[in-house]
């Protein structure tokens, strides 16, 4: 019997080792390299002179995945979303400025810059009237044809 009994304890113990180990992968929730913290500063200003991910992420000496990964979190999520706002608000400044040059030089006299706004903003278009005649007597064959009647005898 104590043969048996030890075979019943071998039994429980496997039991409780794997709640240990279920206790500690509870426990343990972040994996792999440590979260990059970057200047937000950094990144508007990067932002408002229209960086590329790839020349943010040679500024931060990161990859440009890392970059990616950062704005995908979006700008919805209050945590994570700072770096996506802070990038979308500087490049929101970029256009604002550009625009605001934009303006200034149809302001000016520009007349090209004129067209472009206007195309922009008041929704104008070039349109160009192109018109089509078909004389259809020309390509139209003219068919005589002459019906016999097969009752007739000749």
């Amino acid at each position: 019997m104590a043969k048996s009994g030890a075979k019943s304890d071998r039994g429980n113990t496997p039991k409780k080792k794997t709640a240990r180990k279920a206790a500690k992968r509870v426990k343990r929730t972040v994996k792999g390299r440590p979260r990059k913290d970057f200047d937000l500063k950094s990144v508007e200003k990067l932002g408002s002179l229209g960086a590329t991910y790839e020349e943010v992420a040679s500024f931060f000496d990161t990859t440009a995945r890392t970059i990616e990964r950062r704005m995908e979190e979006g700008d919805e999520d209050i945590v994570r979303g700072s770096f996506c706002r802070a990038y979308k608000k500087g490049l929101s400044n970029l256009k604002m400025s550009l625009r605001r040059q934009q303006i200034e030089l149809a302001m000016q006299g520009n007349v090209g810059m004129c067209i472009w706004l206007g195309k922009i903003f008041l929704d104008q278009t070039d349109t160009s009237k192109i018109k089509n005649e078909i004389d259809v007597r020309s390509i139209t064959p003219v068919i005589n044809l002459q019906a016999n009647d097969p009752n007739k005898d000749e």
